[in-house]
C-alpha cells in the first residue's frame, strides 16, 4: 500500500482534508484582500493624480497660452513660438498623467517625444542666448 493512499485510509484523513480546505479558504481570502487593496491603492493613485498633477499642468498650460497670446500681439515672435512648444509639451505631459493614471506606458517614452522635447529644448536654448 502506497504512503498516499494509507493516509486517505487513516482514521486521521478527515482532519487532514478539512485542515486543507481551511488552509485553501484562507489562501482565497488572502488573494481577495490583497486585490481589493491593490485596487484601492490604484483608485487612490488615479485620484491624486488627477486632482493633483494634473490641475497644476493643465494650470500652467493656461498662463504659457496666455504669455504666447500677449508676444504675439506685441510682436514678438520668437517669443510666442517658444512659448507655444512649451505649451505643448505641457499639454503632451497631461495626457502622459492621464495614460499613467489609467495605468498604461506614457507617450513620453516613445523616441518621436524624446526627439521632439530635445528640439524644443535646442530652440528655447538658442533663444535664449541671442
Amino acid at each position: 500500500m502506497t504512503i498516499l493512499r494509507a493516509q486517505v485510509l487513516s482514521p486521521a484523513a478527515p482532519f487532514h482534508t478539512s485542515h486543507l480546505v481551511a488552509q485553501a479558504d484562507e489562501l482565497q481570502a488572502s488573494r481577495r484582500r490583497l486585490l481589493t487593496a491593490q485596487d484601492t491603492e490604484r483608485r487612490r493613485l488615479e485620484r491624486d493624480l488627477h486632482d493633483g498633477a494634473q490641475q497644476e499642468v493643465v494650470a500652467l498650460t493656461v498662463h504659457i497660452r496666455l504669455l504666447e497670446d500677449m508676444a504675439r500681439e506685441g510682436g514678438a515672435e520668437e517669443v510666442a513660438d517658444v512659448l507655444s512648444e512649451i505649451a505643448a509639451d505641457l499639454e503632451a505631459a497631461v495626457d502622459e498623467i492621464r495614460s499613467l493614471a489609467r495605468g498604461s506606458t506614457p507617450p513620453c517614452w516613445s523616441p518621436t517625444a524624446w526627439r521632439r522635447r530635445w528640439h524644443s529644448m535646442r530652440k528655447a536654448c538658442r533663444f535664449r542666448s541671442k
